[in-house]
């Protein structure tokens, strides 16, 4: 019945109803997501001395806070980047869903996830405040796999804490952060953030930036994702800056100071990181590897979900028979 609700609430939608379309879109995102194995949850941790109350939505797989036995199943930890939020995984996990057990947040700042214009954003906070969300999931070791901003947080969490991140997944990743010439020239001379849109028309511009290869979605579909998108307008404006500003988005050489295992894996048609990113990836992590993908852009876990799952599940198989052999 199910299945065959989804199409009819879709077509439903396309003849312009908004309430329509916004069942559609629940509909179909709840689909993915029961797809994927995962359900949503929140938590929210007190303060820090450092930080204020944390209010953050999660997804994980079903069966993670009844099911699970210490060490049964590895725990994996995926980060989105940024302006985007869990949903941006969903077309991975579902190839993945056998693989292990999966924690996927909204980061801070993002989706349905606390923080306001008043919050620090910058990546050594975002990764203490992913390490406090594992801990309080009673989770130790982790892998950790990050897009974009993701990947610089990811990186500042081995940074911090190398004895809980077991691997890094690092796709497209900051942290390094050469941008292309076409992406670079049009911040530098002031241009509207073609990663922060203010409208529908504007999300829809961002795509174009952020994948080369994007999947099909209604239009429909977009228009919700934009409207939603826009309404965090504000929020994307703080983070931006906070990250602009923040060294940890540049650390080049210092990054031979983390010895965790990584895999590098690159969309080669990325139009707002250079893939000389890559290449300097594997020269500073002195335990790396790369995987270059043809005609991919910035986000190949939407774009090449099965190839970019294929590459991890080797990977991390790998690493598991180096830890039996040691």
């Amino acid at each position: 019945m199910r299945s065959l609700l989804i199409p009819i609430l879709a077509v439903m939608a396309l003849s312009g109803c908004d309430s329509l379309a916004n069942i559609a879109y629940d509909t179909g995102l709840r689909a993915e997501t029961s797809r994927a194995r995962l359900a949503g949850h929140t938590l929210t941790l007190p303060a820090r001395t450092d930080d204020a109350a944390m209010a953050w939505h999660y997804l994980a797989s079903k069966g993670f806070h009844s099911d699970r036995d210490d060490g049964e199943r590895p725990v994996v930890l995926l980060l989105h980047g940024f302006g985007a939020d869990s949903s941006n995984w969903l077309r991975m996990v579902i190839e993945l869903k056998h693989d292990a057990d999966f924690v996927v947040p909204d980061l801070p700042g993002h989706g349905a996830s606390g923080g306001d214009t008043s919050t620090d954003y910058r990546l050594a906070m975002q990764a203490r405040r992913l390490l406090s969300l594992m801990s309080a999931l009673d989770v130790e070791q982790f892998d950790v796999v990050g897009n974009s901003m993701g990947g610089a947080i990811s990186l500042e969490m081995a940074r911090l804490a190398p004895e809980r991140v077991r691997t890094l997944g690092l796709i497209n990743a900051a942290g390094i952060t050469l941008q292309t010439p076409e992406f670079a020239a049009l911040i530098k001379y002031g241009e509207d953030n073609p990663l922060i849109p203010r409208d529908v028309a504007d999300f829809r511009e961002t795509l174009t930036w952020a994948m080369a290869e994007p999947p099909w979605l209604p239009d429909f579909f977009v228009r919700i994702m934009g409207e939603k998108k826009a309404a965090n307008a504000a929020r994307m404006d703080k983070v931006w800056a906070d990250l602009d500003e923040d060294p940890a988005m540049a650390r080049g050489a210092a990054l031979a100071d983390i010895s965790t295992p990584a895999l590098v894996i690159w969309g080669d048609q990325d139009r707002l990181l250079s893939n000389d990113n890559a290449a300097r990836f594997v020269e500073y992590l002195p335990h790396s590897q790369k995987l270059m993908l043809a005609g991919i852009g910035h986000a190949p876990m939407v774009e090449a979900p099965r190839d970019t799952a294929m590459a991890l599940r080797a990977f991390w198989r790998q690493q598991q028979r180096n830890a039996d052999r040691n």
